[in-house]
Parts: structure tokens; sequence; C-alpha cells
């Protein structure tokens, strides 16, 4: 087994055991994506909705730093950042 695999095995497990803690999971899911995995991926290996993967990758790959903090540090739901970070996507794209 793969350091890789057992990284998921144990993400998978966590998952189950204490349901979805979103601090461990977006470090997880920023980690697994530093590793190359594709979002497909993650949602297969993991067994979390393809929704939420799709998420919290938008939230890594469109939201800024601060913005992902908030939601780290509770300051602000993920709901929130997620409609923060997708209102800012969109400018951008109406402004290019």
């Amino acid at each position: 087994m793969t350091d890789a695999d057992a990284f998921i095995m144990s993400l998978k497990e966590n998952i189950a055991r204490r349901g979805h803690r979103l601090l461990e999971i977006l470090a997880d899911i920023e980690r697994l994506l530093a590793s190359d995995y594709s979002n497909d991926d993650i949602i297969q290996r993991t067994g979390l909705s393809e929704k939420y993967v799709r998420d919290i990758v938008f939230l890594l790959e469109k939201g800024k730093e601060r913005l992902i903090e908030a939601v780290q540090n509770g300051t602000i739901p993920l709901t929130t950042a997620l409609e923060i970070a997708r209102a800012k996507h969109a400018d951008r794209i109406e402004t290019a």
C-alpha cells in the first residue's frame, strides 16, 4: 500500500467515524489536489458527494486566501464563502 492509499483510507475512515469536519476535509482535499488527484478521483476514493468536493475545490482554486482562512477559523460558513468566491469569479468573467 502506498502512502497516498493509506492517507485516503484514513481519510475515509475519519469521515465515516466522525462525520465531516470542514477544517480537516478542506486540508485533506487540498493535500490530495497537490498530489495530482482529480476531482473525480477524490469523489470516488473518499465517498464524499460530487457537489461537496466540487464546492471545496472551487473554493480552494478561486477563493482568496483570506476567504479560506475565514472558513477555517469558523468566521464564516462554507456556503457564504462559496457565494463570495462565485460572485468574485463572475465579476472577473464579466469584466474580461
